[in-house]
């Protein structure tokens, strides 16, 4: 199968909207976060046999939601950590060893900014493990 147009991947976004046609989501961020992805694909289905249809809206609409926020903070990390190490490459060559500094400084804010982001993408995901155990 070919890949995806960009409108197509869209479609499949909106469609996780309606919990009945979650099984075929496509996670924008599959590679980066692929626990919530498995967990986006089997947790309609059980919420159905257990009569939690209302958490699964919810829960589906919190990671519509949350994948436009993380998505776009890790992009944002990644440009940010090219261009730190671009300034580093920069001005190592040169000796200036402040921007050396804040160079190194941006690459581990960006790291924290990207734990940051991950967190509650990994506690909803826990979360529905926990709910596919107890239910």
């Amino acid at each position: 199968m070919g890949a995806k147009l960009p409108n197509e991947v869209l479609n499949d976004v909106f469609l996780c909207m309606d919990p009945a046609s979650c099984r075929q989501f496509v996670f924008l961020s599959k590679g980066t976060f692929p626990l919530i992805a498995n967990c986006i694909k089997r947790f309609p289905e059980k919420s159905r046999k257990n009569g939690l249809s209302n958490a699964a809206n919810f829960i589906n609409l919190m990671l519509f939601f949350l994948s436009g926020i993380v998505i776009p903070i890790v992009g944002l990390i990644w440009i940010m950590q090219a261009f730190a190490l671009f300034l580093i490459a920069l001005f190592f060559c040169l000796g200036g060893l402040i921007v050396v500094t804040f160079g190194l400084l941006m690459v581990i804010f960006s790291y924290i900014l990207l734990i940051m982001s991950a967190i509650p993408t990994l506690l909803i995901g826990f979360y529905i493990d926990y709910l596919d155990k107890t239910t």
